[in-house]
């Protein structure tokens, strides 16, 4: 009706306006479609078998840098329900942290770390490696502490 207004999210594939309504898209940028998977790989897609149309990726965490005593968000697509493991590992190889270990559902999925290690503590300065195993997919990127 005249004067309404709309604030939040909408997820559509179309979006019919009255002749008099104006529509400004936009993506929250923590909601953006991860960067190494194409968007269009996003939509919906009945060939992909599991009705979400989503390829496995592992996007570069942000904020890279990361300040150690700050958060960083890891993102990750999995195109269907998966065993998953996440873990962060220093440059010797040897594990400092595992931010996920069992079953996800198939999905977009999003999650914090502050930068400590499985003990608790602040992990120092340094160039960090994080892994995602989801049943035969693998992928890798690094990231950078700093204080």
């Amino acid at each position: 009706g005249a004067r309404s207004a709309f604030v939040g999210a909408v997820y559509a594939r179309t979006v019919d306006l009255g002749c008099d309504a104006s529509f400004a898209a936009h993506m929250h940028p923590t909601e953006a479609p991860l960067p190494s998977v194409p968007a269009g790989t996003m939509a919906s897609s009945p060939a992909s078998g599991n009705g979400l149309g989503l390829s496995f990726a592992l996007a570069q965490n942000r904020p890279n840098p990361v300040r150690t005593s700050a958060m960083t968000t890891l993102r990750f697509t999995l195109p269907g329900d998966r065993n998953v493991r996440l873990e962060v590992f220093d440059v010797t190889g040897r594990v400092v942290k595992t931010l996920v270990q069992g079953p996800m559902a198939a999905g977009v999925h999003s999650l914090s770390w502050n930068g400590t290690g499985s003990n608790g503590s602040r992990l120092p300065s340094g160039v960090y490696m994080y892994r995602l195993v989801a049943g035969n997919d693998r992928a890798q990127r690094k990231m950078i502490l700093i204080d």
